[in-house]
């Protein structure tokens, strides 16, 4: 005679734990180290096929030769490369495009000429065109003359301060509109021109 519902409904749950338990041995601990486990996990890895296909020969090898110890071995060698070393050594797209933003915005906002002039003499001076703007680095000792010229090269605006028939390409205060004179080092001018001041590289307004 058949057991009542109760007595079967019991029964079940009472195995259910057990069940459990045993299932999630066999699905981390067994199958993972099983070859045929690897060649359903390789046909649908995507991405991760081919970090893993040499420990799938591995475990075929294991397979048939059927060492213990291989099997242990190799379960950790998964467990390594599932566990802690899911993308250590091939960074994903998005870090690879943050280090590259980071890259472009460190060059960008690097001072301009900076390399060859000593620490002690450099003055760093926010330098605005119609082309653009950058930190331009100057040696204090120059002159305005100077630091004309070496904008212009740096930002890529045209100078023509040698031939009268064009305009002079001046350094004017923003904060001010003063414009500063071609023979006076820059250092001479502070505090009309401090350090880290933005200037506007152009043409005198009248």
């Amino acid at each position: 005679r058949a057991p009542p519902p109760r007595v079967t409904l019991f029964f079940c749950f009472s195995c259910l734990p057990f069940f459990l338990f045993f299932f999630s041995v066999f699905l981390f601990v067994v199958a993972p180290t099983h070859p045929v486990f690897h060649f359903f996990f390789l046909s649908f890895g995507g991405q991760q096929k081919r970090k893993y296909r040499f420990l799938c020969f591995f475990l075929l090898f294991r397979g048939f030769v059927g060492a213990k110890k291989l099997q242990i071995s190799l379960f950790f060698v998964w467990f390594f490369f599932f566990f802690l070393g899911k993308n250590r050594y091939r960074p994903s797209e998005a870090e690879r495009q943050r280090r590259s933003q980071a890259a472009q915005l460190k060059a960008v906002t690097k001072p301009k000429g900076s390399e060859k002039i000593p620490q002690e003499r450099r003055f760093y001076v926010e330098v605005e065109s119609k082309k653009g703007g950058a930190t331009v680095c100057f040696d204090k000792t120059w002159t305005i003359g100077k630091c004309v010229d070496v904008a212009c090269e740096r930002l890529g605006v045209d100078n023509r301060n040698n031939d009268p028939s064009f305009p002079k390409t001046h350094l004017t205060s923003k904060k001010s509109g003063a414009v500063f004179p071609f023979d006076i080092p820059i250092h001479l001018l502070v505090p009309a021109l401090s350090p880290g001041d933005t200037v506007i590289l152009g043409p005198a307004k009248s």
